[in-house]
């Protein structure tokens, strides 16, 4: 009896001093009206966390899909609650109010963007030819999208919106003449909306590139989780699986999207120079996603 009760005394003193270390529990931010894009953000966060198993441990993942406006996710990101993950383009305000991981999780792809444009201003589009040219039209865009600043700081006459749908609206109605959207995420946009607005098309020989990458942001309080899903990323650059993923999900709009055979307009933006000194297997080349 005494050696019994000395082993489970042994066994409780253990435990103190190597507590069962709990589940990371991740609750992802993604609106579900981008369902394929909250899929791939999925995929992606759980398979670094399923690479780094063995030292981190087990985990439980849930997806917020509230849509609400990007500092309203960081407040939420801050206080713990609803959100502690959210996959976003990269730019200075969200570096500042959580914790990025500098793994761009489209390899750059981010930065080609189409036109959504009506159909009946096709040829004000087909002499453009640079970015000065491209500033004698209208972009309508969403207030809070990384791009709005970009254009504006780049002189463009931006027409601002508080929601993506009334973009359509303006577009439909000439208030506007196109709309920059990724290439990853336009040909879904417009296939949902075909009928409403069958007046809206893809401008067929023009592609902007603004330098731009999609980082995993983490609740500035969750460090080790932080570090837990940058080290995941880094094993999935390494075995190519992130670019599996990627093109698992996206090959086929950039095959659609033919880049090699349009005219590229270059768009400077100062916060994306970072991607000059970023490791070249990290910026994908634009062949290695439309073969």
């Amino acid at each position: 009896m005494a050696k019994v009760t000395y082993r489970m005394f042994l066994l409780c003193l253990m435990m103190l001093m190597h507590p069962p270390i709990a589940a990371d529990s991740i609750m992802l931010y993604s609106p579900s009206w981008s369902s394929k894009n909250t899929l791939y953000k999925h995929e992606v966060v759980t398979k670094a966390l399923d690479l780094t198993k063995q030292e981190y441990g087990s985990y439980t993942t849930k997806i917020t899909d509230i849509d609400i406006k990007p500092k309203r996710i960081i407040a939420l990101m801050q206080t713990g609650k609803l959100v502690n993950v959210a996959v976003f383009a990269a730019n200075e305000m969200w570096d500042k109010s959580a914790l990025p991981i500098r793994i761009p999780i489209r390899g750059g792809m981010l930065s080609y963007r189409l036109l959504l444009v009506n159909k009946n201003d096709l040829d004000k589009f087909s002499q453009v030819t640079s970015a000065e040219q491209l500033k004698a039209l209208r972009p309508g865009v969403v207030n809070d999208w990384s791009t709005t600043g970009v254009l504006e700081r780049g002189g463009f006459d931006v027409v601002q919106s508080q929601h993506f749908e009334g973009l359509f609206s303006m577009l439909s109605s000439g208030r506007i003449e196109y709309i920059p959207r990724g290439v990853y995420e336009i040909y879904t946009e417009l296939e949902n909306r075909r009928q409403k607005y069958p007046d809206v098309v893809i401008e067929p020989t023009l592609a902007i590139r603004i330098p731009m990458v999609t980082y995993v942001y983490v609740a500035p309080q969750e460090r080790r989780l932080a570090q837990r899903i940058e080290k995941g990323l880094a094993k999935m650059v390494q075995n190519g699986e992130l670019r599996r993923i990627f093109n698992k999900y996206y090959q086929q709009e950039f095959q659609l999207a033919q880049l090699h055979n349009r005219r590229i307009i270059e768009i400077e933006s100062d916060y994306y120079m970072q991607l000059n000194g970023m490791e070249s297997n990290l910026i994908w080349p634009l062949g290695d996603v439309q073969h």
